[in-house]
């Protein structure tokens, strides 16, 4: 009997206690590619997996290419990193992250494309998630991969026209 296919992968469900971030799972187990499952964005600094930046989240018109790819990020989408936007501006980012809470799943890539929409004041839509660890502090970050969502042909722009 095969294993059940969940959105982490293959062997996520085979697990002894469950969890889909086990330490025993393997590397490419950890990238998602569903918008409505909750991220690790805070990996533990004793996660040696996150030692190296990590895929965590991959829009699956991406997935294939991945592997050769994400070192230098995918073409076509601006990253933000979450230390970036907070040091921007702190109160929008804390209005974005409100915002994220009460509209998508926490810490999934649809809870990132509102907070990044909200924080950036136009549609965004997030189809890459890279998490890591610190090495000399041990704070996690993220990093997501955006793009802007595509006008409706057809739309006339604010002027009208």
């Amino acid at each position: 009997m095969r294993a059940k296919q969940s959105a982490y992968g293959a062997n996520a469900n085979s697990l002894r206690d469950g969890s889909p971030w086990s330490h025993r799972q393997r590397e490419e187990d950890l990238i998602c590619t569903q918008p409505g499952v909750g991220l690790s964005l805070s990996p533990h600094y004793t996660d040696k997996r996150f030692l190296r930046s990590q895929s965590v989240y991959c829009d699956p018109k991406w997935r294939a290419r991945l592997p050769t790819l994400y070192r230098t990020g995918l073409p076509g989408l601006r990253y933000d990193y979450d230390d970036r936007l907070q040091e921007w501006d702190y109160g929008k980012f804390r209005a974005a992250v409100e915002v994220a809470n009460d509209a998508t799943p926490r810490h999934s890539a649809r809870w990132l494309s509102a907070l990044i929409s909200h924080f950036r004041g136009r549609t965004c839509i997030v189809e890459h998630v890279v998490a890591g660890v610190n090495q000399w502090s041990g704070y996690p970050w993220w990093c997501a991969g955006w793009r802007e969502e595509a006008a409706p042909r057809g739309a006339a722009d604010e002027d009208g026209q």
